[in-house]
């Protein structure tokens, strides 16, 4: 209800921006509403990619102090879950049935994202921002690259 409140309110903006510089808000209501969706689907695949374990607890354990709450909840990630791999399933058409398509895209979505994290996790990227290694050891001038410099990485040692 509030992503519904929240597209109405804007898109009356728009409409009362758009009246007040005597534009005609014709043709108004598509494009915000395909900014809501890509916005959606763009939650959806960072959801996947990166907090997948997170949706499975919350799918497991939602929440909530009544049903309704908790089905609500459960409705939302699956919402998230299972917009981005029907959207592309819509959009490429493939051969195979939707179900495995968009189990196959769970799949490499899920993969890219490990990937990420296991890249993440070898380089430490933590450590650049502690006190001991932030700006501080930086030189004083920021476009300015040491000729032993390694690429990628800002402590040539």
């Amino acid at each position: 209800m509030a992503a519904l409140a929240a597209y109405g309110a804007g898109t009356g903006q728009l409409v009362r921006l758009l009246r007040g510089w005597d534009v005609p808000p014709k043709g108004v209501l598509r494009p915000m509403a395909d900014s809501v969706l890509q916005t959606w689907l763009g939650a959806g695949r960072w959801t996947i990619q990166y907090a997948l374990p997170v949706a499975a607890a919350s799918l497991a354990r939602p929440g909530g102090r009544t049903a309704r709450t908790r089905l609500g909840r459960r409705l939302a990630v699956v919402s998230l879950l299972a917009g981005p791999p029907i959207a592309e399933w819509r959009r490429s058409r493939p051969s195979m049935h939707a179900a495995a398509f968009s189990l196959g895209y769970l799949a490499d979505e899920m993969a890219y994202g490990a990937g990420v994290y296991r890249g993440a996790a070898a380089q430490r990227p933590a450590q650049p921002a502690t006190a001991d290694h932030g700006l501080a050891a930086r030189s004083a001038s920021p476009g300015r690259v040491a000729a032993d410099a390694t690429p990628g990485r800002d402590d040539p040692s």
